[in-house]
């Protein structure tokens, strides 16, 4: 599996807590190496605009279906095709709180593609 970051030239500023912003892309980085096969790829990709930086993983795991979209990060749930994986279901959840909690947001979008939806992006 390969794990590639990308970053723009020069420093990426943002206000954070650090304890929680590290955490939280912690959590949501292991997601992504957790589902994604091998041979697959996880992507950080990290953009700076006027007003935030923004932090996205990608990955090329099996992605969710529609229904299962809708849950992704809920406490406690996972998908029931992915059961058997160690983890208890609450790294998303708890990384959703810890980016509310200085002001960010956990969001998640579909691949573009095929292969259906993506894994988060923390911004």
């Amino acid at each position: 599996m390969e794990l590639r970051c990308e970053t723009p030239p020069g420093p990426a500023i943002g206000l954070a807590d650090p304890v929680g912003f590290g955490s939280a892309l912690d959590a949501v980085i292991d997601n992504a190496l957790k589902f994604t096969p091998a041979g697959g790829l996880v992507a950080v990709t990290v953009t700076v605009s006027a007003d935030q930086v923004a932090v996205s993983v990608a990955d090329t795991g099996p992605g969710l279906t529609e229904e299962e979209a809708e849950r992704i990060g809920d406490r406690f749930w996972r998908s029931p095709r992915h059961q058997n994986l160690d983890g208890s279901g609450l790294g998303l959840s708890i990384a959703r709180t810890l980016l509310a909690a200085s002001g960010g947001a956990l969001s998640f979008a579909r691949r573009a593609g095929p292969g259906g939806p993506s894994r988060p992006g923390a911004g």
